[in-house]
């Protein structure tokens, strides 16, 4: 996939945890190059904590503090040609700050090979106060990050 910058300030810092991920009722543990015991009948669940700083990403972005920005995890397949984003949180920037615990369900015949755990901000709708080099466009990607799972040998 060939990058690009986009024609708007992206976040360039950003606080999260690592991803930690488990199947079934397991405990989850900290992201690893393999996810052993792994089978297509099994519920692989992944969590991580991001530091919401609107403030912050205001100030790096541009935009105006009554922007709404939605931050969202999901995964990615390749051998399935499969992504899903299912957990969410939509939040504009003149709130304060806080953790926020991001958590996906992956049912294992879903995926084979490995999976991509995603993280993204997403600009939902930019204030009129936004700076000339903030983002305009709903779904504009002001954030994104990825992490690879294998989940066969």
């Amino acid at each position: 996939m060939p990058a690009f910058d986009p024609p708007f300030v992206q976040i360039t810092r950003f606080s999260a945890a690592p991803w930690w991920v488990g199947l079934d009722g397991d405990e989850p543990e900290a992201l690893a190059e393999t996810l052993d015991g792994w089978d297509p009948s099994r519920l692989v669940r992944a969590n991580r904590t991001v530091e919401l700083a609107p403030n912050d990403i205001a100030r790096q972005t541009g935009l105006g503090a009554k922007s709404v920005v939605r931050v969202v995890a999901g995964w990615y397949c390749d051998a399935t040609r499969t992504r899903v984003f299912c957990s969410d949180h939509t939040f504009t920037l003149d709130e304060r700050e806080r953790e926020l615990k991001l958590a996906l369900e992956i049912h294992g015949s879903e995926i084979a090979s490995a999976v991509e755990l995603l993280t993204q901000f997403v600009l939902v709708e930019a204030a009129e106060d936004s700076r000339s080099t903030a983002a305009r466009v709903p779904g504009s990607v002001l954030y994104s990050d990825s992490a690879k799972v294998h989940v066969e040998g």
